[in-house]
């Protein structure tokens, strides 16, 4: 449009598209803003997972169709009216697939993401205005997170035995596996989901020192020595364990660093029970090598179904805000119980801590050890029901 400076992209030689410099600040006349849009959104692919590149995509979703269906009316330019008639729009108008309006909740986070793609323009530019001040921003809500008692975990597994469709279902002993793996690990659902059978490991323990003697892995039938104990060839298994989690949340190098995560007693007896029960004749299944052979989103419909049969409120996530209030509760008087936490749940910890220095924790063996003395889960208060005879 003549007298506005016209936002573009164009190749200098390189594959990646570089936006033209722009240093008045004017509105912006961007006909091809959606374009631009889509190369953003390709620049986050070799540092996130596909679950984060569809989240991306959806929270720019409000944003792509107000540009489609209003744009025109604002000489399809970036200004900050038209980025104030967008807010209004957001907020108003906008409809989710089910026609509902949307969550203060779901529009700070699309604020949020605009001012980001804002922000990636001037960035790779030579904007001289920050432009990303022209997307209003709301104050951002409160998000009050569900924690769940002993006594509604306890339901939950009632609800697996009790419940239609859950106790005739093939699969009730994947779901009870599958529960109290969430809920003692604290594992997130693409973890799990992505998690291999021959990633369980099973611990030997010393009967005179309770010391973790022996990890054994039931695919493989391989021992392997664990840390020295008190030396006595007494080791009795006990149905703890550990998985080893392969993919993981990228950190924010973009990268994905394994981690192991224990279980305890309980959670490993109804794991066993688990992998006992599998068809493994499945070969020519895709599915057929992981633990559960759900996708992330698999999962979360069947907590979802459980949390509607049993009039229980939860998703996936809140098993993970329990166990770690619950580990923390338990651990009250342990000093370094928080940065077990952490080495469970898969939080950065900060390298100048004491912990880290007097901590050996690139040796599997002292990690594990150190997990195993600092577990303290809602699992060790849940009484599995009787899956058998329903």
């Amino acid at each position: 449009m003549e007298g506005q400076t016209r936002l573009s992209l164009t190749t200098s030689g390189q594959d990646t598209m570089q936006p033209l410099i722009i240093s008045d600040p004017e509105p912006l006349y961007a006909p091809d803003l959606l374009d631009i849009l889509d190369t953003f959104l390709a620049s986050k692919r070799n540092r996130t997972t596909a679950t984060t590149q569809s989240a991306y995509r959806r929270h720019y979703q409000p944003f792509r169709r107000w540009w489609q269906d209003h744009a025109s009316e604002h000489g399809e330019a970036l200004s900050p009216d038209s980025l104030e008639a967008f807010y209004t729009w957001l907020r108003i108008d906008c409809r989710t697939r089910a026609d509902a309006l949307y969550s203060p909740q779901s529009v700070y986070t699309t604020a949020v993401r605009v001012r980001q793609f804002l922000n990636w323009i001037r960035d790779h530019s030579a904007v001289t205005v920050d432009i990303s001040q022209w997307m209003p921003l709301p104050p951002q809500p409160t998000i009050e997170r569900r924690f769940l008692s002993v006594p509604e975990i306890q339901a939950l597994f009632d609800g697996l035995a009790n419940f239609r469709p859950f106790k005739v279902s093939r699969f009730r002993f994947r779901d009870a596996a599958l529960l109290a793996l969430l809920v003692d690990t604290g594992a997130r659902r693409l973890e799990l989901a992505s998690a291999l059978q021959e990633d369980v490991h099973w611990h030997g323990i010393c009967q005179s020192c309770g010391a973790l003697t022996m990890v054994s892995s039931r695919r493989s039938g391989i021992d392997q020595a664990g840390p020295i104990c008190c030396g006595k060839p007494d080791v009795f298994y006990d149905r703890s364990g550990h998985i080893k989690l392969r993919r993981v949340k990228k950190n924010f190098r973009g990268e994905e660093k394994a981690r192991e995560v224990v279980f305890g007693p309980v959670a490993g007896a109804a794991l066993r029970l688990h992998l006992d029960t599998i068809a493994f004749a499945d070969l020519a299944s895709a599915n057929a090598a992981t633990l559960f052979g759900m996708s992330d989103t698999a999962i979360r419909f069947r907590i979802d179904k459980l949390s509607e049969a049993t009039g229980i409120y939860c998703h996936a996530h809140a098993f993970r805000y329990t166990m770690s209030d619950y580990w923390q509760r338990a651990n009250r008087d342990r000093m370094q119980a928080t940065l077990w936490l952490k080495v469970q749940l898969g939080h950065a910890i900060p390298r100048d801590v004491t912990f880290v220095h007097y901590t050996d924790l690139s040796n599997p063996a002292s990690r594990l050890e150190g997990l195993r003395a600092h577990r303290r889960t809602p699992m060790d208060d849940v009484q599995m029901p009787d899956l058998w005879n329903p």
